[in-house]
């Protein structure tokens, strides 16, 4: 007999009051399991923090499997008030049509971009902020 089939056979001779039990019962231990590995994640990160010493590149390395990565992102910030077609226009006009689509390419403007065009990002208080995050998984 196949597993779907035993698993449908047994669930077919069961009450549906007693299949919802047992899923409210797997739901809630599921529940506790992700919270606690939050807890677990969050103390990984902590000593992570503390301990970059300990890294292998961004890489810190537990012998169980478990690995914290330290990982950065470009985050911008930009008053979206200031934003008027013809600032766009005068942004893509002076070195800034690479950096621009609908939402700024922010890697691009990190890299660096004319003066003019840096310019008028100053017009907009656009700033670039570096920030850096961690993960925690088992392999």
């Amino acid at each position: 007999m196949s597993i779907k089939k035993k698993v449908a056979t047994e669930v077919a001779e069961m009450k549906i009051e007693e299949v919802a039990e047992l899923f409210q019962k797997h739901a809630t231990e599921k529940k506790a399991a992700e919270e606690k590995e939050k807890q677990y994640k969050k103390l990984l990160i902590e000593y992570a923090e503390l301990h970059k010493d300990e890294f292998d590149g961004k890489t810190l390395k537990f012998p169980n499997g478990v690995y914290v990565e330290e990982r950065e992102r470009i985050k911008s910030h930009y008053d979206e008030d200031l934003l008027s077609v013809q600032w766009i226009n005068d942004f893509v006009n002076n070195g800034g049509d690479d950096a621009i689509s609908i939402k700024f390419d922010d890697k691009k403007i990190a890299n660096g971009l004319s003066a003019n065009a840096e310019k008028l990002l100053a017009k907009i208080d656009y700033e670039i902020e570096y920030e850096t995050t961690y993960a925690a998984y088992a392999k």
